[in-house]
């Protein structure tokens, strides 16, 4: 992602050269044009024929700028949902691990349960508590008590938009 993100700024930083580049190209023809006379047209034509190759150059700078910014948006949705399917994969993993010591932890006491007459009260009891518990119950509770994330991961990944050259903003 990190390296599709250095293209992107790249390929605006290219985008951005290229338009200006057109710009002045175009002043210059324009100028040219303008104070022509019989022996400059060759000096016209040769700036007309500079202005439209800066021209392809922008085009291809802002076909390229264009794909980095679809590339870019492709990757981060790919990315968030490798995190969500992990995310939803290590949830199911500790409920299956829960389930487990659920298990193990009542048969443990239904044991010891069994095996020690003098306090059949306790371990009755830890059985029972043992049975009650909900499968996951510690891990969303450990998840609502943890506090809001305030750096940059908290933050909603803003989709990469095209942005249009204009003269006044770099």
């Amino acid at each position: 992602m990190e390296e599709t993100v250095s293209n992107l700024r790249k390929a605006r930083a290219l985008y951005v050269q290229r338009q200006q580049d057109y710009e002045k190209a175009k002043d210059s023809a324009d100028k040219a044009e303008n104070c022509e006379n019989s022996e400059s047209s060759s000096k016209v034509d040769k700036k007309r024929r500079l202005e439209d190759d800066t021209l392809q150059k922008a085009k291809e700078a802002e076909t390229t700028y264009k794909a980095c910014v679809a590339e870019a948006n492709e990757r981060q949705q790919c990315l968030e949902k490798t995190k969500k399917e992990v995310l939803e994969e290590v949830r199911e993993l500790i409920c299956h691990c829960d389930q487990t010591m659920k298990a193990v932890t009542v048969s443990y006491f239904q044991l010891q349960h069994a095996m020690s007459a003098p306090s059949p009260v306790q371990f009755q009891t830890l059985c029972e508590s043992s049975r009650l518990y909900e499968p996951g119950q510690q891990y969303m509770e450990y998840v609502k008590r943890l506090p809001e994330p305030s750096g940059r991961s908290s933050k909603v990944l803003p989709a990469f938009v095209f942005e249009p050259y204009s003269p006044d903003s770099r």
